[in-house]
């Protein structure tokens, strides 16, 4: 662990154990618009105020007609594959069994774009006084197994943990990737990013995770009641979250691709946004919003796809 100077970062939060009632109202109020409406978009909570201002910016006509809803990347990959959502936000990518689904029910062509990349910060509120700490430290804290940030070298105040609910693509990368087991028994469950900022900026020893681009407010300055944590691996250099180098080189832990997904058979619909987004005025409007451009790994990736939807 190690020492800061105070900056900000943050993320936003909710409470609970398994399925809360607030993480139910969440999910129905994303299926109640799938029902009323053939056409949404649906999915990831990280992606969503980044894919309606994409949508905004391309000028596309057809897509200003489409509702735009979250309800975390699990529940848009579901909504999907019940054939209730055209197009799914995820911030996870399909598992092979999701993709056999598709073509069980006789649905083929899947289109996966990678549009985005993000960072996924561990934020502090603002007093902890931590300013770094390893992959490790941030399991026991997470698991709760260190219980006060003065056991990490900050501040004499009791850790509060944070998570978000189990629909969340974000929840299950970070889980993957840093706990691989139970949370604190006492964590608090949140719904979205912006719940999860909120309740670390208000929440004296609180710690949580979320998409870095929420951290950021219109004109790119990030909260300054959260910290992010630098994060490093045992014997290597603390990363930020916010390094555009360490996220497009994969180097900062906790760095993911988001995706999104439709039928080639809808191409129509939604090849003008893919084509605007992977544009470098589109990449350029996912770094103006707190995310990173896709590295040349994933424009090959992306070119396979893209080439269908072509045809």
């Amino acid at each position: 662990m190690r020492k800061f100077v105070i900056i900000p970062v943050l993320m936003l939060l909710w409470s609970c154990d398994s399925k809360t009632e607030e993480q139910s109202t969440h999910e129905n109020d994303t299926e109640s618009k799938v029902e009323t409406s053939s056409k949404v978009i649906a999915g990831s909570d990280t992606e969503l105020d980044l894919v309606h201002k994409l949508i905004e910016d391309s000028g596309n006509e057809i897509l200003k007609s489409y509702a735009i809803v979250g309800g975390g990347s699990k529940l848009g990959i579901e909504l999907f594959l019940e054939n209730k959502t055209k197009f799914a936000n995820s911030s996870v990518r399909m598992t092979t069994e999701e993709k056999q689904l598709l073509k069980d029910q006789g649905r083929y062509g899947l289109i996966e774009i990678v549009f985005a990349l993000d960072a996924v910060a561990v934020i502090t509120n603002a007093e902890v006084g931590v300013d770094s700490l390893s992959i490790f430290e941030l399991k026991k804290v997470f698991k709760g197994e260190i219980s006060n940030w003065q056991e990490l070298g900050g501040e004499n105040i009791p850790i509060k943990v944070y998570r978000r609910n189990d629909d969340s693509g974000t929840n299950d990368f970070f889980w993957g990737k840093m706990l691989q087991s139970s949370y604190a028994d006492n964590a608090t469950i949140v719904e979205t990013n912006n719940d999860m900022l909120t309740m670390i900026e208000t929440t004296p020893g609180s710690v949580g995770y979320l998409g870095v681009g929420t951290i950021k407010d219109k004109l790119g300055k990030p909260s300054d009641k959260v910290w992010a944590v630098n994060i490093y691996i045992e014997g290597d250099e603390a990363k930020s979250p916010y390094s555009l180098h360490d996220v497009v080189t994969d180097n900062y832990y906790l760095a993911r691709p988001l995706y999104q997904y439709f039928l080639i058979e809808d191409k129509d619909d939604f090849k003008e946004l893919v084509n605007f987004e992977l544009s470098p005025e589109g990449q350029a409007i996912i770094k103006e919003q707190g995310f990173f451009p896709i590295t040349e790994e994933y424009s090959t990736l992306n070119q396979f796809y893209l080439e269908k939807l072509a045809e």
